[in-house]
């Protein structure tokens, strides 16, 4: 989806960012070469990529981005 969402909008993935608070979210945008925001809740999950950035909630994703 991501890819497809790359070509129907002309996103530059580069500068793009991918937020999300799951290890699933962390790989997806990994994987196609965003950069990362982790919003940590806390889950009691592992991330198998490490994220670019960590925040506790969405508003510290404002200084970010």
């Amino acid at each position: 989806m991501l890819i497809a969402a790359k070509e129907k909008y002309n996103l530059n993935i580069k500068k793009s960012f991918f937020i999300g608070d799951r290890w699933r979210d962390v790989d997806a945008g990994n994987a196609v070469g965003c950069k990362t925001i982790f919003i940590d809740r806390t889950y009691n999950e592992k991330l198998n990529k490490k994220p670019n950035f960590i925040v506790k909630n969405l508003k510290n994703v404002l200084s970010i981005i």
